[in-house]
């Protein structure tokens, strides 16, 4: 919704945002909690304003990931590490995970190296594209190059 743009008024399923939250539906928060995809995560309620300055009807979401795993393959992954914290990559020409260091469990994580996106486990991101979920892309880490 933008002021530019009065007649645009239809919510997505998630929003884009300068922060890289995951701020879902209700409809996506219910079907992340039937795919069992939460844990790792906080939800919090979150009120959705639109250009008008009316609070939405709808229910909104964020999805808060608390548990970032080291999970970076330092060896395989291309890229220049923060000077002022050593652990995190400021930028990256190729992300390489470990999938042995993330727990099966784990649906929705963010990678404790570069936790400037979230990361879906495969089969979570085709339950979403196939619920018809409408605001979310996704990647293969191979194929995605904005880092």
């Amino acid at each position: 919704m933008h002021e530019d743009f009065p007649k645009d008024i239809k919510l997505a399923d998630a929003f884009s945002n300068t922060n890289n939250l995951l701020v879902v539906s209700d409809r996506l928060s219910k079907l992340l909690k039937e795919l069992k995809a939460l844990k790792g995560n906080e939800v919090f309620d979150v009120a959705i304003f639109n250009h008008k300055g009316r609070r939405e009807k709808e229910k909104f979401f964020v999805i808060h990931q608390t548990n970032f795993k080291k999970c970076v393959d330092e060896k395989k992954t291309i890229g220049k590490k923060s000077s002022i914290d050593s652990e995190q990559y400021v930028t990256m020409r190729k992300l390489v995970l470990d999938e042995k260091k993330i727990s099966k469990q784990l649906a929705i994580f963010r990678p404790l190296e570069y936790n400037e996106r979230a990361f879906f486990r495969r089969d979570v991101a085709e339950a979403i594209t196939e619920a018809g979920i409408v605001g979310l892309q996704f990647f293969e880490i191979e194929e995605y190059d904005e880092f």
